[in-house]
């Protein structure tokens, strides 16, 4: 998907949720992550809709950008990120 964007150049690795010790919303599932890729979490950043999943990531201290396209939390989650994005193609 990432290659359709033309995002592939952009991006070192992707991690989804579901792939961490920790679940959706639980900053140490941030931690986690930077620790595999060894990466510092002042250069990760979070791509979501969730306002909680946001949440989350800004208490890691990522960089957070909100998807708002049809999502019936975008005031939230826009509130709470460093920036947003209509969707993954607005990148």
């Amino acid at each position: 998907m990432l290659d359709r964007l033309g995002l592939d150049r952009a991006v070192d690795a992707v991690l989804l949720a579901g792939e961490t010790t920790f679940p959706k919303g639980d900053e140490r599932a941030f931690a986690e992550i930077a620790q595999k890729f060894e990466t510092p979490l002042s250069r990760t950043a979070a791509v979501d809709d969730s306002p909680y999943a946001l949440e989350a990531a800004k208490r890691a201290g990522v960089y957070c950008c909100a998807m708002i396209y049809r999502n019936k939390h975008a005031k939230q989650a826009a509130a709470i990120a460093d920036e947003t994005v209509e969707a993954l193609w607005s990148l």
